[in-house]
């Protein structure tokens, strides 16, 4: 009994690491679009310094990844 337990448990926590893996990627791709969009936006539309489009875009997602990681990838258990 106990061993097929731990078995069980050994494969929920790689579960847990393979669901971990694939949210921090989804979220990793979504600010690629987001930053991609704003670069877009910003030089093709609004003609305005590639540059300086670059540092806010940068920092709108740095606090993406943030807010994502906490909210969505590394969200801690409730066991």
């Amino acid at each position: 009994l106990t061993s097929s337990c731990i078995k069980h448990f050994d494969e929920l926590k790689e579960n847990n690491k393979i669901k971990e893996i694939l949210s921090f990627f989804i979220a990793r791709l979504a600010t690629l679009v987001v930053d991609m969009i704003i670069m877009y936006l910003g030089v093709n539309i609004l003609f305005l310094n590639d540059k300086f489009v670059k540092i806010i875009s940068q920092i709108t997602v740095i606090v993406a990844n943030y807010v994502l990681s906490k909210l969505f990838v590394f969200k801690k258990s409730k066991s």
